[in-house]
């Protein structure tokens, strides 16, 4: 195998039996079915190929796809549980990866003559016959575990390997954390209650996405999105009384500010209906970061299955141990995550802030000013913001933070995650005054009012702002003054904690 980086801008088209390959799109695409791949894994199948049915040593896969940087086995075998998935998905007949232990792997042809080759059951290290294996998945008619994922089985209503594979691309879609993967995911979910109108599970995810898509859409859609989302749980839970994923619907539904206890009972009631559950686990943790208990989310995220996170869930599971105090794994987490997902816009902001309010500043201008490597939506102008902020983070000269915070409040009156953006620096730049300020018009529109986006139509709905930052290491300012004491009643907090007798992590003793 050669191992010459792989550029997907400059890979041709090609196919392999009746599928096509578009690197440049990131795309396997077989009689109208098209997968999008994330950028790293169609590496790794360009990589794969290249080797031309060898052993691809591991070794060669790093050089030709991460460029010989440090890449943790586990990051590797993420990446290859989702080229097989995604194989499993539109060309499960024709092509197939097989492991060789600590070697590397190989990639071969299943649909000709002579050719198949046996595969590898990684679970038990045992080989088995692709026909058998398949037979096997029919039979287990929907356990959900398909690439690692650990979802769980669906012991109510068996559901075909199809639907399975369905639920699964849908949540794969939801966590890309754009707007084009969010209502594909949805698109998809309704496909499969409309194929399976008993199916309590589909009903019940299709209610998550509905629910986690009307936090981060304008006022109008947003509430039309909710009512989706609660009648979709509904259903869920006509259909299975006891269906935690419709349980789980009914909590994330939930506007962000307030209905604390109310999202609590529901999650309690999921995670006692399915505590291994994927979907009660994450979207407990979460909730967990959003009412100041990071410490618990991280136990949380440590009970998930193994598998391959999506983008939300690592971006998820990293702030929480940041905002933990577990510097050293939230790094960790941050590479493994950048490894499988180099362009992912929301991992990609999360790891410059998180450099740079933890005082590495040359780091975070490095990150930030390295465009080629960054996000399509990263520019100059972003890219000159920050190194701005870091300068005055190193020099700490009054003059130019007041020039920086003037900025600040201009750019948070145009949009919430500005606004979120502006308080947090302020709390950097040791503005607590402005952190406030700037935190009275998110919250209440008092002083100015904020829209949820930029733009002259958008609303300003304001129990659908964010939390989670409020207790990130970058705000312990505002938490150490006694103004937070009252922005935290104001919010309703002081009576959540109490109601629940959980105290969030900056209130517990010493």
């Amino acid at each position: 195998m050669t191992e010459v980086k792989v550029d997907l801008a400059h890979e041709p088209d090609f196919a392999i039996g009746p599928l096509m390959i578009s690197p440049s799109r990131r795309e396997l695409s077989r009689d109208g079915l098209v997968v999008t791949l994330e950028h790293r894994v169609m590496q790794v199948l360009i990589a794969l190929h290249r080797a031309n049915a060898a052993v691809a040593p591991r070794d060669d896969l790093i050089a030709a796809c991460w460029e010989g940087r440090f890449v943790s086995d586990d990051a590797i075998n993420q990446v290859i549980s989702r080229l097989r998935r995604a194989l499993f998905e539109v060309g499960g007949d024709v092509l197939a990866i097989e492991t060789l232990s600590k070697i590397g792997y190989r990639l071969y042809r299943c649909d000709t003559a002579g050719s198949s080759q046996p595969k590898l059951d990684r679970s038990s290290g045992i080989r088995v016959s692709r026909r058998a294996m398949i037979a096997g998945w029919a039979g287990l008619a929907g356990a959900a575990a398909l690439g690692g994922l650990g979802w769980r089985q669906y012991k109510h209503r068996p559901v075909s390997a199809e639907i399975d594979a369905m639920m699964d691309q849908s949540r794969q879609l939801l966590g890309q954390n754009t707007r084009e993967g969010q209502y594909q995911g949805i698109g998809i979910l309704r496909s499969v209650v409309e194929r399976e109108p008993d199916f309590a599970d589909g009903w019940g995810r299709l209610g998550i996405a509905y629910g986690i898509v009307s936090h981060y859409r304008d006022k109008a859609e947003g509430v039309d999105l909710r009512r989706r989302a609660e009648a979709a749980a509904n259903r869920s839970l006509e259909i299975d009384p006891d269906n935690a994923l419709g349980e789980m619907a009914l909590s994330v539904a939930l506007p962000f500010i307030g209905h604390f206890l109310e999202r609590e009972r529901h999650q309690n009631r999921a995670l006692a209906l399915d505590p291994r559950g994927y979907d009660t686990l994450i979207y407990t943790a979460v909730t967990q970061q959003f009412v100041g208990r990071n410490k618990e989310a991280v136990r949380l995220y440590k009970r998930l299955p193994n598998g391959p996170l999506t983008p939300a869930d690592h971006n998820n599971l990293l702030r929480a141990l940041w905002s933990a105090g577990h510097v050293e794994e939230a790094d960790q987490e941050i590479a493994r995550a950048v490894s499988l997902y180099p362009t992912q816009s929301t991992l990609w902001l999360t790891k410059l802030q998180v450099l740079l309010y933890s005082g590495r500043h040359k780091a975070a201008i490095a990150v930030a000013t390295d465009l080629e490597n960054a996000p399509s939506g990263a520019n100059e102008q972003g890219a000159r913001n920050l190194i701005a902020m870091a300068q005055a983070l190193e020099s700490r000269d009054q003059i130019a933070i007041n020039r920086l915070m003037a900025q600040k409040r201009v750019q948070a009156a145009k949009a919430g995650y500005l606004a979120e953006n502006a308080i947090r620096d302020a709390c950097a730049l040791g503005r607590t005054d402005d952190a406030f300020a700037l935190a009275d018009a998110y919250y209440f529109s008092h002083g100015f009012q904020i829209p949820d986006a930029d733009g002259p139509d958008s609303a300003a709905t304001l129990d659908q702002r964010q939390t989670r930052f409020l207790f990130e290491p970058v705000c312990a300012p505002m938490r150490r003054d006694p103004r937070f004491g009252g922005l935290m009643r104001r919010l309703k907090f002081d009576a959540y904690w109490k109601a629940s007798g959980h105290l969030p992590d900056h209130l517990e003793p010493a």
